[in-house]
């Protein structure tokens, strides 16, 4: 049973009598392991003995829509269909490009003819909106659940503006927010009928997906950053075996590759950040995975609980005190000129809070260290020294 803190269930509606299926529409979670709102939907199948469809929606128009994510994306989903296969549950990937004006969109017409409808609780980017839209379309009820933090952001009751309370509360969060979700089998597999022909994301058409799709095609995806599920664990052992060991000392250096590197994947849902964390804790050694875990329960899902209880979470307005307009010690912020030497930027030396130029970002979509996360609000003693991987991230 998924605990009740992770339903996100406006109203009591009961599902609808009339409907022939339960509806998965899958937004963010892009995995079939450890899955709260996947296990939520195969009970509520399995109790309605009704068969379950995953819908998987992607369209052209999200915010910074790009090769680099579509593909991300597209990755993703060629691992969600193999994983659905083998759960035994059908899986329709819709690529939407254009609709005519005054039409029902695919999903409109699947959540209606539904119990019920079940899908992942993101509290921020464009899901929140696209939850409320599909709620006011239909009579069936949308029912969101949290699979996106390890403890579900209704077990908060406010707002945290700083660490410390946070951290507190978070500890004594009780032990069964740290067990993994098994979805039981799915009991019935009647196929349920399309208004769409569904677009079968095989690894190899990716490519040629997303050079049809009209997304921006001068951001260009990231070889060495596939997407997915695989990807995710693939990346997840090599952090276990390399990072973890050294991640308390080293995790600022961005020359010591020592960070987890798993922020793409953990975003994009293709991998349980609960799982994250117990792997790391079976790992050890103990200090470096007391700061990883400080890190993964404490900072990460302080920003969840920011975006959950915080309406104005993506403008500057919720900032305290003009940290957002000013630097420490009267230090230029990023959006002023620069008083580094050219010279110094074009050897690919770091800057003054301990990173290289934005170039590696660029080309990787990566945040080496926290000083870069910060927005350079961390600044750095030391003199400058060559960045050794410059040359490496930049191509």
């Amino acid at each position: 049973m998924i605990d009740d803190l992770r339903v996100h269930a406006p109203g009591e509606r009961r599902p609808a009598a009339s409907g022939d299926h339960v509806l998965y529409w899958i937004q963010s979670s892009l995995r079939g392991e450890d899955n709260h709102a996947l296990t939520f939907a195969v009970e509520q199948a399995n109790r309605l003995r009704l068969p379950l469809l995953v819908y998987h929606g992607l369209t052209d128009d999200y915010p910074w829509a790009s090769d680099r994510l579509h593909t991300f994306i597209l990755e993703s989903a060629a691992d969600l269909h193999d994983e659905f296969a083998r759960l035994g549950i059908q899986y329709a990937l819709h690529l939407q490009h254009d609709s005519a004006p005054g039409t029902s969109s695919a999903l409109t017409m699947l959540a209606r003819r539904a119990a019920l409808v079940v899908t992942d609780y993101f509290p921020t980017f464009n899901v929140p909106r696209a939850t409320r839209t599909l709620r006011r379309a239909v009579e069936t009820p949308v029912v969101a659940v949290d699979s996106a933090t390890v403890v579900p952001v209704k077990y908060h009751d406010r707002e945290y503006p700083t660490a410390p309370p946070f951290r507190t509360r978070q500890a004594r969060a009780p032990a069964h927010f740290g067990v993994t979700s098994v979805a039981p089998e799915p009991e019935v597999r009647r196929p349920v009928e399309l208004p769409f022909d569904p677009t079968v994301p095989d690894r190899s058409r990716v490519p040629a997906l997303v050079g049809s799709s009209r997304v921006d095609h001068s951001v260009a995806p990231v070889a060495e950053l596939g997407g997915g599920t695989r990807a995710a664990h693939r990346r997840l052992e090599h952090f276990l075996t390399h990072g973890l060991p050294r991640y308390a000392e080293d995790r600022a250096d961005p020359n010591a590759d020592a960070t987890s590197g798993l922020s793409p994947y953990l975003h994009f849902g293709n991998i349980s950040p609960r799982e994250v964390l117990l792997r790391a804790q079976e790992a050890g050694p103990s200090e470096h995975v007391a700061k990883f875990r400080d890190e993964l329960l404490t900072w990460r899902e302080l920003a969840f609980n920011f975006a959950h209880f915080n309406p104005k979470h993506r403008t500057v307005r919720p900032c305290r005190g003009g940290h957002a307009k000013s630097s420490p010690a009267g230090r230029p912020t990023p959006d002023r000129p620069s008083t580094r030497r050219r010279s110094s930027s074009r050897r690919g030396r770091r800057s003054r809070c301990g990173t290289p130029p934005n170039g590696p970002t660029c080309a990787t979509g990566g945040c080496r260290t926290r000083c870069g996360c910060c927005g350079g609000k961390r600044w750095c003693s030391g003199p400058a020294r060559p960045a050794r991987r410059w040359r490496s991230w930049s191509t």
